[in-house]
């Protein structure tokens, strides 16, 4: 038995990777990477100060409650692929009225990237959109 077992994970059958939920909340004076492996990361009133970059590699999930902000007053860099994008959505149950803010921000380029549900506003900032779908739902 312990020599199929073996043999399966060898083949990478019955092999799995189990993602952890990243809490992330509160005003950040330090650049981050949020990666893959710790998504999806679930946000509680996220800012990034000023000389900050926060970069979010391919295939991570970016989850945001009802009516909460990723505010960035530094940069932002989102680094999609084609076959795994960088998802921006809301956490089950959640209703609308989320958005991704960028101030001030001339080092921001956002590419493969989907936003369900969550507004992207940009203030008087140079942003470089690549491959970016952004779907919002109206409330009615």
């Amino acid at each position: 038995m312990k020599k199929i077992f073996f043999i399966l994970l060898s083949f990478g059958f019955g092999a799995s990777f189990v993602y952890a939920d990243t809490f992330v909340s509160g005003y950040m004076t330090e650049s981050q990477v949020w990666t893959k492996a710790n998504s999806p990361y679930i946000l509680n009133h996220v800012a990034f100060d000023v000389d900050t970059t926060l970069t979010i590699e391919a295939g991570t999930k970016v989850l945001f409650e009802s009516e909460d902000a990723l505010n960035i007053f530094g940069d932002i860099v989102v680094s999609g692929t084609d076959a795994e994008p960088v998802v921006f959505s809301l956490v089950d149950g959640a209703v609308s009225d989320t958005q991704l803010n960028i101030f001030s921000s001339l080092g921001t380029n956002i590419t493969y990237s989907h936003f369900f549900g969550v507004r992207v506003n940009v203030y008087d900032s140079v942003v470089a959109l690549n491959k970016v779908v952004i779907e919002i739902f109206l409330m009615e």
